[in-house]
Formats: C-alpha cells, structure tokens, sequence
C-alpha cells in the first residue's frame, strides 16, 4: 500500500526550548517530547552526551545528532518529524524487540528504550558508539544494548529475532563500492533474517534522481548549503533520466550515485514492501519476508 501523505502532524515541545542567540536547542530538562498520533519522539540533549554548545565534534556542531535533530530550524524540525513517521509505520510492533540498524550516537534509542521491551543498537562507527554509550548511561536506558558491527558480522552480533528492525538514513551508505546494490541487498536480507515471525524492517532512504532531487539540489546551492557536486549534464541525467549509471563508478559510502529506485527493484524481488510513504526527498519503506 502506497501512503500519499499523513494526516497533520500535531507538534508540541514539552521540555525543550531554544538558545535563539546561539541557533542550537538547548533543553531546560532532560528530555523532549514531539507527538504525531499520540506517539511521543524522546529528544535527549547535548548534556545527556555530555557535551554542549562548544564543542565542535563534527564541523561546528557538537554531534551528528547536533547537526541533525537538536539544532534550530526547518531542516532539523523536518528530521525529527521524519523520526516520527518511522515510529508511526513501527507502532504495531511497540512492546516487542526491536533493532536500530546504523544508530549513530543514538538519537533514536531514548524512544526505543520507552516503546519498546528490549533494544539493541548496532553501528559502525565506535566512536558514534561511544556517545550512545554515554547517553545511554547518562539516562539509565537499561533495556539498551549497543554493539560495533566494524569487525563481526551482523548475524554474530545480533540477539534476535526482532519484531522490528530500523534502518533510517543507512541502507545507502553500507555495502562494497564497485558491487553497490548487489552488496546492499545482502544486507537487507540479513536484517529480514532477524525479523521475528510477523516482524518488518522500517527503512528510509534520500531520493537522489527525479525532479525532487533536483529541487533539493537547486535549493542547497543557492542556500549555500553543503550538497555533494554534480556537473550540469549529470544532474539533468539524475533528474530527468532518473539515470545514475556513470555515478555510481563514484559511489562510496555517501549519497552520490545511490538511486532509490534501483534499490527498490532489489527489494521486492525478493521481499514484500506493505508501506510505502514519499516525504520530501526521502522514501520510506515497510519490508516483511517474501
């Protein structure tokens, strides 16, 4: 089933304000709260991680999580928005095991903790995990366990089956460089391979060809925003030809080259997409066995 939209989303910041002067998020207590359809989003802050506004861990801002969800304005109101609408498509499984697949420094897992029994968090980079780690200690997310899949493999690590496994803004960045889909796809089953009976994995991916790739990319060049360089001749490929082909020769780890529709075609070959939500430039996917 295919989502043209949801319904409005009904926004409220229960602990949270912001330093204006500064631009960032500053919270007054612990932790925030956003609802979208009586689903509360758990917002930790930079002094749960143990950092503040100073710090500059990644660019100017203190964390990833910093850059993207706890700093002011649209683009990070968005983010979390879109954090919301993966718990929305994972509401029926709330109360059972659940995966973030790719967790970063573990923005995501204060909610886990709260909707679901167990969590496992699992990422590749251990100094993303050691911020999790922190933030993890710092809220007593008891039912959190974290684990660095950079030298074991995924199964190995894994204590499933899950009843839901998260992969948000992270199937386009794993894989081989030079078997970029066929390596994808590998990964996606095994994630599938830990889903309990009943269980999905909840997806999101950047739109990178089309005519809203285009307007993403026109809008990041003339905010002066950062976006990855393309030639003319290769945008209009991208954006009238939904063609990546010579792209992909550059693809390695990032955005570029990654096409959401070739990944798409891998998929439902081999599983079942039961949701399917555009929002914005990004592609959300529901994925249960075939």
């Amino acid at each position: 089933m295919i989502d043209e939209f949801l319904p409005p989303v009904n926004i409220r910041f229960a602990c949270e304000r912001f330093n204006l002067a500064g631009g960032c998020a500053r919270s007054v207590r612990a932790w925030g709260v956003l609802t979208l359809h009586g689903i509360e989003l758990t917002l930790p802050t930079l002094h749960d991680y143990e950092l503040d506004e100073s710090a500059r861990n990644y660019g100017p801002y203190a964390c990833y999580s910093h850059y993207l969800y706890l700093r002011r304005g649209f683009t990070s109101w968005l983010n979390r928005r879109r954090l919301k609408i993966a718990l929305q498509f994972a509401r029926p499984w709330f109360g059972g095991r659940a995966m973030d697949f790719g967790c970063g420094d573990g923005i995501l897992l204060p909610t886990l903790s709260r909707q679901f029994r167990q969590v496992t968090g699992i990422d590749y980079e251990p100094k993303q995990l050691d911020l999790a780690r922190t933030l993890a200690r710092n809220l007593r997310l008891d039912n959190v366990r974290l684990a660095c899949n950079r030298d074991a493999p995924l199964p190995q690590l894994a204590d499933g089956p899950y009843d839901v496994i998260f992969a948000l803004e992270t199937l386009e960045h794993v894989g081989t460089p030079g078997n970029m889909y066929p390596s994808k796809l590998v990964v996606v089953r095994e994630l599938v391979s830990l889903l309990a009976s009943g269980g999905a994995l909840v997806t999101e991916v950047p739109i990178m060809v089309g005519p809203r790739f285009m307007l993403k990319y026109i809008s990041q060049a003339v905010l002066r925003r950062y976006h990855e360089k393309l030639s003319f001749a290769e945008l209009l490929r991208s954006a009238v030809l939904s063609d990546t082909d010579a792209l992909e020769e550059r693809w390695a780890g990032g955005h570029i080259g990654f096409n959401h529709k070739k990944l798409r075609n891998l998929i439902v070959g081999e599983f079942n997409i039961i949701r399917e939500l555009t929002h914005g430039d990004r592609v959300f996917w529901v994925v249960t066995p075939g």
